[in-house]
């Protein structure tokens, strides 16, 4: 890996992405910024996302995208994100996770990540925020959405599971260009 993690843990916090945006001229390459708790968590255009505490892996990443190769592209890095994500959850849970492009990755249909890359000054913020404990009866609302719990009755360390993630990502994002997985 070409770079390490460096972890800046959160409990509360409106979005890690809008956090990390803040703070972004004092963060390095390799630093995930985690929260047990998002009150305001972004998604694509105007949607929001909210996770109760201990409901989600919540993380951002940073990316220096001054490398060797085009960070322009970041509908493809969001793609690449979101593959990588649902690789992740197939080899951890065993469940059957794929990328919905833009940004999601799904389960039986339903969504169980989200996925918001977002460019500041000379780096990519690479935010995550993949539903493990939520609570079933929290996600029955339009039946949109699911969890690592309500299909595994399972609990999650969520902030192991954020620095496992985002250490693919990283290694992903630092020693290989972007483009569809198969190709690699």
């Amino acid at each position: 890996m070409s770079a390490s993690l460096r972890h800046i843990r959160l409990d509360s916090v409106d979005s890690t992405n809008t956090w990390a945006r803040q703070e972004i001229a004092r963060l390095a390459e390799g630093t995930i910024v985690t929260a047990r708790h998002q009150t305001g968590g972004r998604g694509r255009g105007s949607n929001r996302w909210v996770c109760p505490p201990g409901g989600g892996a919540l993380f951002s990443l940073v990316i220096d995208r001054r490398k060797e190769w085009d960070f322009s592209d970041l509908g493809r890095l969001s793609v690449d994100a979101a593959e990588i994500t649902a690789k992740f959850i197939r080899d951890k849970w065993n469940l059957e996770a794929v990328a919905k492009v833009p940004n999601d990755v799904m389960v039986f249909g339903r969504k169980i990540c989200g996925i918001l890359v977002e460019e500041a000054a000379d780096k990519i913020i690479v935010g995550i925020g993949l539903n493990t404990d939520l609570d079933p009866a929290l996600l029955n609302i339009g039946g949109e959405a699911t969890s690592v719990y309500a299909l595994r009755q399972q609990r999650s360390d969520n902030e192991g599971i954020a620095l496992e993630l985002a250490g693919l990502l990283l290694e992903r994002f630092t020693t290989s260009k972007p483009g569809p997985l198969e190709d690699r």
